[in-house]
């Protein structure tokens, strides 16, 4: 794949000293490498290829070149206007300013066995939970159902082990789905650092949590929240990780 790649930048013109250096496929590790090339103020390499949930740090810092300065207006206009727009906003800067190019758009969504839920007696294609996601509420009472009924033994699983992607997607997913947010919201996104409202003992992310909780201990943990099921998802969630940049879990219900 390499090779490919790298013959493919030199056939549409690029010189020939452009090197593709491989790097790893953990985020977090990813990050901390060009931490340090960029601490190091070393001179390579040129393109990076970033992570949509930590891009930013390296906007604020101001290691990253601004592209509204150094791009023609066409091809900023195809980018801000023609990619996805929330790809794009993990690209810019607090004065709106873009210093990153979306390389693929990356979508959450809920995998389920249909056959298992529809053997339990549930209708996904009569309710349409295609286009109308349920509740975490009814999800979690669907998901013990079938597990029940057909012998499987864990019926969902999500990453909470404790590396880069759980504040970035998983946590950060549980919780804007009950409607909270980091720091109340994207108005604080930028900053300013320090000053910004604390929301983690919002209800919101309270919540979420005892969830989360609800789902790995059961119904009958102190922490549980009522009305949930469980368990449905192995304690094992908190020791494994995905690894591919950009990486979402499932979402969208509650």
């Amino acid at each position: 794949m390499r090779g490919a790649l790298q013959q493919l930048l030199w056939d549409i013109g690029l010189p020939r000293n452009i090197e593709i250096i491989a790097g790893t496929e953990e985020t977090d590790i990813r990050e901390d490498q060009y931490t340090r090339w960029m601490s190091a103020n070393l001179s390579e390499p040129d393109l990076m290829l970033t992570d949509s949930g930590w891009t930013l740090n390296f906007v604020i810092r101001d290691e990253l070149l601004n592209l509204d300065r150094n791009l023609s207006k066409s091809v900023l206009d195809r980018v801000k206007n023609g990619y996805f727009e929330a790809s794009v906003s993990t690209a810019m800067g607090p004065d709106g300013s873009l210093y990153a190019v979306p390389l693929y758009p990356d979508f959450g969504m809920m995998l389920y066995r249909k056959d298992l839920v529809e053997k339990a007696g549930y209708d996904p294609d009569g309710e349409n939970w295609a286009r109308n996601s349920i509740t975490w509420e009814k999800f979690s009472r669907v998901t013990k159902d079938a597990m029940e009924r057909s012998g499987v033994p864990y019926g969902f699983t999500f990453q909470a082990d404790l590396y880069e992607g759980l504040p970035c997607c998983d946590f950060n997913e549980f919780i804007s789905t009950w409607g909270g947010a980091y720091f109340g919201g994207r108005n604080y996104l930028f900053g300013p650092v320090g000053e910004r409202p604390v929301t983690v003992a919002d209800p919101a992310v309270v919540n979420s949590i005892r969830m989360v909780r609800t789902f790995v201990r059961g119904a009958d943990d102190p922490s549980a929240l009522d009305g949930y099921a469980g368990p449905i998802a192995p304690t094992g969630v908190s020791s494994g990780r995905r690894t591919p940049p950009s990486g979402r879990s499932a979402r969208a219900m509650r």
